[in-house]
């Protein structure tokens, strides 16, 4: 797990820094814990299909759920790329289903603005959208970021949390950006 930059608190605004960064913590770590048990909808109201690629272009559906770490770059011709994934969404409830989604960073950030609302009628498929700037797009990349990768962290764990409701939740007043990470501490055998 990430902890937090070690650094000396020796006054009110640096204690107040340290206080706020615990905060974006608790929130980060309710907000992966929280789940409604007394919610109207079931997960027989909905499926979830994840999909990674095939190596040849092409998509498979991914039958096991549980987490996923054999998702690698592949060479395409002179390039690598990164890997990727879809997600479907589909209601198989009798009334209309909003998905809405969280994205749960390593740094514990939360954005609420990177998949648009999904509204679907009974019966109805739909991707979850990565949206970047004017760009939609129903594959979402994973990766490692490069500021991660300074710190010496070379894997990482983040979430998507979804929200699956009969009327769409705003989930805006749950951003926050990340707090500052320590390197990792490497224990070297000797």
């Amino acid at each position: 797990q990430p902890v937090f930059q070690p650094g000396l608190i020796d006054n009110e605004d640096m204690a107040a820094g340290f206080l706020a960064q615990m905060e974006s913590v608790s929130r980060w770590i309710h907000l992966l814990e929280f789940s409604n048990p007394v919610s109207a909808i079931k997960k027989e109201h909905y499926s979830l299909r994840l999909f990674k690629e095939d190596g040849k272009g092409g998509w498979i559906a991914v039958e096991e759920r549980q987490a996923r770490n054999d998702v690698y770059d592949r060479q395409q011709q002179e390039e690598w790329k990164r890997p990727q994934f879809r997600l479907s969404v589909t209601n198989t409830s009798s009334g209309p289903l909003w998905i809405t989604t969280a994205y749960m960073g390593f740094d514990y950030s939360i954005a609420t603005n990177y998949f648009p609302p999904i509204e679907l009628a009974p019966g109805k498929e739909g991707f979850l959208v990565l949206a970047e700037g004017s760009l939609m797009s129903d594959t979402i990349p994973l990766m490692l970021d490069e500021k991660f990768a300074r710190l010496g962290y070379n894997e990482i764990t983040e979430y998507l949390k979804l929200f699956i409701s009969p009327t769409k939740i705003e989930t805006d007043k749950l951003q926050q950006e990340g707090i500052s990470l320590a390197e990792k501490f490497v224990q070297h055998k000797g």
